[in-house]
């Protein structure tokens, strides 16, 4: 989703007095909360085959003790995508961060946000909870298919 596509996306859900500048600038807020939370931790942009591992596959905290005999490397190949910065001079068809179909995170926070400004503290309520539920299927499906940036090397039990 571009930053265009996001407030183009807010205004028909919910339509407003700010200006694009001050949205813009919520946006360019959350994407650097999801660089920090999420980006710095997991490898984003690790494809499946270029694991670094004899076997192939992650280890589970599900598999019997003792089966994997060595620690098993963590790609550090993977380069750290920059840190997001959108200002009113950023071009609005900047890709924000987070991919589709993960990226209702954006509208929904929009909206929350306009909501607190307006103080209409229930329809916030409501625009937050769906935003908490966006971004945590986006951080479990980075959990489920990521591997950790050189922190963890193999699972203990």
């Amino acid at each position: 989703m571009t930053i265009q596509e996001a407030l183009d996306r807010v205004d028909r859900m919910k339509p407003n007095q700010l200006e694009a500048e001050e949205k813009i600038r919520m946006l360019s807020k959350l994407d650097q909360m999801i660089w920090n939370e999420v980006f710095t931790t997991y490898l984003i942009g690790w494809e499946p085959g270029q694991e670094t591992q004899p076997d192939g596959y992650w280890p589970s905290p599900f598999d019997p003790p003792g089966i994997h005999e060595r620690p098993q490397p963590v790609p550090t190949d993977v380069p750290l995508v920059p840190k997001p910065s959108y200002g009113s001079d950023t071009d609005t068809s900047t890709e924000l961060l987070v991919e589709s179909p993960y990226d209702e995170i954006y509208p929904f926070y929009l909206a929350a946000q306009i909501d607190l400004i307006n103080q209409e503290f229930d329809l916030y309520s409501n625009n937050q909870a769906l935003y908490n539920n966006a971004y945590q299927t986006y951080v479990d499906y980075v959990h489920r298919t990521y591997p950790p940036r050189g922190r963890i090397t193999r699972w203990r039990l």
